[in-house]
């Protein structure tokens, strides 16, 4: 099984054409989600009442009430797997994006600093709370300075969603994260791959046997984990979120916070 992931819109601030090409690229975004997500929860329902019998189909027949199951256990394994084959490739390249990043300790091996930069700056475009892109930031600070000096008051200042981070925050050129983010961010793309990649061999399973013939230990061992993964991946994002802005609501960083260092703003 494979639940929402996020989807990163880049929202340009010249044209208000683009402005709403990006709009209404979140508004299909948002169809294309809900179709999915009512397909499952249509399927999962239907599924559940005719196999406790809560819903009597076909007269009693039990054959009739094997189709319905089968039908409805196909849409559902349909859906999860157009959604692990669509969602795979960006877990993959966003895990190696953070692999590249932050190399591998264990085997000593730190990817080429041209490498570094772009995927810092790739992941810094969709996971701004965790890779901050300070030059943004230092335009953000320099525009509410001036707004300030100017006696305008944007609501809040530095308040308003910044936050300094540890001065032990790492940096590849004008990219600040701090390693331990980015390390809860790359494990979790490992567990979201992993949901994806148990996917499969249900779909395999589903799609090359009928009900009859169809080995159930393959599905009973695959999608508990599968589903395991799903929830650890998503558990894992949503404390990571909570705990960078609980830090930017506090202002503190721990020891060694910076009176003035690169900020974290809204994913």
């Amino acid at each position: 099984m494979i639940i929402l992931w996020t989807v990163t819109v880049t929202v340009p601030t010249m044209s208000s054409v683009s402005e709403k090409s990006v709009k209404r690229q979140m508004y299909l975004w948002i169809a294309y989600n809900v179709v999915l997500y009512a397909a499952i929860v249509v399927s999962g329902a239907i599924l559940f009442m005719v196999m406790v019998g809560m819903v009597t189909v076909g007269g009693g027949d039990n054959d009739v009430k094997d189709d319905w199951i089968e039908v409805n256990s196909q849409i559902l394994n349909g859906v999860f797997t157009w959604m692990a084959v669509t969602n795979h490739p960006f877990f993959l390249f966003r895990l190696i994006m953070t692999v590249r990043v932050l190399g591998i300790r264990r085997w000593s091996w730190t990817a080429a600093i041209q490498k570094r930069i772009r995927a810092a700056r790739y992941l810094s475009r969709h996971f701004p709370l965790v890779f901050v892109d300070t030059a943004i930031d230092r335009r953000n600070k320099t525009q509410r300075t001036e707004a300030r000096d100017g006696g305008v008051d944007e609501g809040g200042g530095d308040d308003e969603g910044y936050v300094d981070l540890a001065v032990e925050a790492e940096r590849v050129e004008e990219i600040a994260y701090l390693r331990g983010d980015a390390e809860n961010l790359r494990n979790t793309f490992v567990m979201l791959n992993w949901n994806c990649i148990f996917q499969y061999p249900i779909a395999a399973v589903m799609w090359a046997y009928d009900a009859n013939s169809r080995p159930g230990y393959v599905i009973g061992i695959f999608l508990p984990i599968s589903f395991l993964c799903n929830f650890g991946g998503q558990y894992r994002i949503f404390k990571l979120n909570k705990a960078i802005k609980a830090r930017r609501s506090a202002g503190v960083e721990g020891p060694g916070t910076a009176p003035h260092g690169p900020t974290i703003s809204s994913m």
